[in-house]
């Protein structure tokens, strides 16, 4: 077996434990808190402090009642990856019949490969914003009193652990088949 099989294999395994703590390590952290302020009152309380994974978030759909949803993140942030993983390793340790085969599987395979990185894009777009602070001034009547009325809103979010590595589990895979595609060629 030459360097470059034993380095797709080595690669292959790294990505399976990238893969792990990227799915299963929380990926974002979500806060949100609100404030209100008046003449006679001024209370802040925190409304949302969630860390979320992309195992915790196919869970909480699921609770939900959706199915869709989940499904395809568990297909093409779990299953495709691990799938790409073995036929690599696979492709490796055949010989060259068995290789055409893979090959084309992998081929097919490889086509949905971006899509767990599209998966993570849109759970991230959907689940933060770096910043979003809404403020706004109300006046309230009440008995004839004026009453004065500042109630702040400040939505924080930010990557954790999990992001990095899945990126990590990303960056490898990707490597382990650019490595992969020279050897078929």
């Amino acid at each position: 077996m030459n360097l470059q099989r034993i380095f797709v294999i080595i690669l292959t395994l790294i990505s399976f434990i990238l893969l792990y703590y990227g799915i299963t390590e929380p990926m974002l952290e979500l806060k949100l808190s609100g404030k209100i302020q008046s003449d006679f009152l001024n209370m802040e309380r925190l409304l949302i402090d969630q860390n979320r994974s992309v195992l915790g978030t196919v869970n909480d759909l699921y609770s939900k009642g959706l199915s869709l949803a989940p499904h395809l993140i568990v297909l093409f942030s779990i299953i495709v990856p691990i799938l790409k993983g073995f036929l690599s390793i696979g492709f490796v340790l055949t010989n060259e019949k068995k290789q055409r085969l893979i090959n084309k599987i992998l081929a097919v395979v490889s086509k949905w490969s971006m899509a767990d990185v599209f998966v993570v894009a849109i759970f991230i777009a959907y689940l933060s914003t770096e910043k979003l602070n809404e403020v706004s001034q109300h006046e309230l009547n009440v008995m004839g009193f004026k009453l004065k009325l500042g109630i702040d809103l400040l939505m924080q979010s930010g990557f954790q652990v999990g992001f990095y590595y899945f990126t990590g589990y990303c960056l490898v895979s990707l490597l382990a088949s650019s490595l992969l595609a020279i050897k078929s060629k």
